[in-house]
Formats: C-alpha cells, structure tokens, sequence
C-alpha cells in the first residue's frame, strides 16, 4: 500500500509538473492557486507519510544488511525491534485477511483445472448409483449431468463467491433460461475431480481390488473456464496423458493475480491502522524541528499502537482460557 501510494504520488507530482505550463497559460489564477493549494496540502504529504511507511516496513532488511561494523549495544535494540514491529505486521495482516475480510488462503494461489479452484467455497456431494452389484457401483451417477434443482443452488453459490475456477461472479454476462423454469442460470456444473480425471483414478488396480471410487461434487464455473477445462482434458486424454490430474495445473493453471478482491484491501487497512493518526498527540511530535525527527517520532508512537494491538490480543487470549478453564472446571 505504501508502494502504491508513493508510485501515484510520483505520477501525480510528474503529471503535475509537466502540466504546470500548460495551466499556466489557459487557467486562471483562481484555479491556479487552488490546484496549488491541493498538491502542497494533500498530496506531497501523502507521499511523505507514505515514504515513511515504507521506510518503517523495509527497516529490518536494511539493518540486517548494514555494512556498518558498528554492532553496538543501541544497534542490536533497533535491529530488535524492528524485526519485533515487522512480525506484529505480519501477524495483523494475516488476522485481517483471515477474519475480517473472511478470505482464504487458497485464494491467493493460481487455479488449476482439473482440481478445485481457488475461489471454489462451497460445493454440492453428488452420491453414487445406490445399485447393489459391484460393478454397478463403480460407475458413479456423478458422471451425468447436474439436476435442475442441483443447478439452482450452484448458480446461488456462483452469485455469492463466484466461478470456483477464475472467481467471475459474471455480473454483467447474459443469462439462460433453466428448462422447464422462468430462472435464469449462468454458471455450469462443475465436476470436481472431471469426470475423465474420475475415471482414471477409478481404473487404477489398487482402487479395483479395494472397490473404491472417488468422491465427486458440483461446483460453480463460468462458461469459458469451462470450455478451457474440456480443451486441456481432451488434448491430454489423446496424447496418453497418465495423470490427467496434473494436466491442468502448472503452466496451463488459471492467473488471478490481477482480479482484485476484497482480502486484497488487507494490506491498505494495516498501513492506516499502523500510521494514521499515530504521532498527533505525543509530546516528542511538538518539539520536532526536522524530518527526520518527526519520522522517528511516527516510527516510535507506529510501534506503540501496533505492540497495544498486540497486548490486547493477548489479553483477550488469556480472558477467553480462564472462561473455557472455569467452565470445564464447573465453576
């Protein structure tokens, strides 16, 4: 996030300069003088706080890579902390990620198509043929297509977290007709493993001696991700391909990277929780005359808000056992 902000704050201050001349001769000094007012009250100091962020963040790495033979007493403290701060960070944007933008992290991995994506939350168990004879049971009902009823809550769970592949929740994609219905669908019936991928796996001799068959279940997938699957599996099954579970991982897996999310803010919200505010009302901030004093003063007062964070997990850590200890004590 501090990156971001200093890369824009640059492009905006480029932009800015080359654009001057031209303002100068078309606007008039009203408009100047506000456009002014607006890069030296907001944007420059963005940028600074921004800097310092990143400055705060890359600290440890600096210090750990110091030629500075000087280890003294006071290094070692700041070496310290500094590695102390960068792990609190670490474990606040994890905390964040995880509970309050309730993401996962299998989200943050390419998706492959032959196996669950990455985006895939919830799906539907398809059961067997419920023949008695052994070879009936081998051939699994999964292997035809999804009911009607089936499709209704695949596309239910595709509104709400998307193709389970690319995480399209396809809000602006035509929809079709359900037979029979007035509903309207747009997301496919996934088997997960592919049924081509079942079949290889059922007819493997370890699996025939035991009787086994893998289990399967529907989730969400968007019509393109879809055809890509039958394209990979169908190049793969007439090459011979042994593992037919692979065949859509590696190289051929589905890029997400630049599909922005909601887990992806976790970053932005810790940089303004650590650096915010922090500083405003310390005595240290009124009696700094340099830039870098007020530097230090936000590094310090950004340590004592986050380490604050930090106690009060903890305290709610230990509140939350001696409940559960009272409790199972029948106190």
């Amino acid at each position: 996030a501090g990156l971001g902000t200093v890369a824009a704050a640059n492009c905006t201050d480029r932009t800015s300069s080359s654009s001057r001349m031209q303002w100068n001769r078309r606007a008039t000094p009203d408009f100047l003088e506000q456009c002014n007012s607006l890069l030296e009250e907001k944007i420059i100091p963005m940028k600074d706080a921004a800097c310092r962020t990143v400055h705060e963040m890359t600290r440890p790495m600096t210090i750990a890579t110091t030629t500075n033979n000087n280890n003294n007493r006071r290094m070692q403290q700041e070496r310290k902390e500094a590695w102390f701060h960068a792990a609190r960070i670490c474990i606040i944007g994890i905390l964040t990620y995880k509970t309050l933008f309730r993401s996962n992290f299998m989200s943050l991995s390419p998706s492959s198509y032959t196996a669950r994506g990455s985006f895939a939350r919830k799906g539907i168990p398809i059961l067997k043929s419920s023949s008695s004879s052994r070879s009936s049971s081998m051939i699994p009902s999964s292997f035809n297509y999804a009911t009607k009823s089936q499709r209704e809550k695949l596309h239910q769970i595709g509104s709400r977290f998307g193709c389970h592949t690319c995480g399209s929740r396809l809000l602006f994609r035509s929809r079709r007709l359900l037979p029979n219905t007035t509903k309207k669908m747009i997301f496919h019936g996934d088997h997960i493993p592919p049924v081509s991928v079942a079949k290889q796996i059922n007819n493997r001799w370890y699996n025939r001696k035991l009787g086994r068959t893998v289990a399967q279940r529907f989730y969400p997938q968007c019509t393109d991700c879809s055809n890509k699957q039958g394209g990979l599996l169908s190049r793969a099954v007439n090459a011979g391909h042994r593992n037919l579970h692979a065949a859509g991982g590696g190289s051929e897996s589905h890029f997400h990277g630049w599909r922005m999310r909601v887990g992806h803010l976790t970053g932005g919200l810790v940089a303004v929780v650590s650096t915010v505010g922090v500083g405003n009302d310390d005595a240290r901030w009124l009696g700094s005359s340099s830039e870098e004093e007020e530097a230090e003063v936000l590094v310090h007062s950004s340590r004592d808000r986050i380490r604050s964070i930090q106690y009060w997990l903890e305290d709610l850590l230990y509140d939350a056992k001696r409940t559960m200890s009272n409790v199972w004590n029948g106190r």
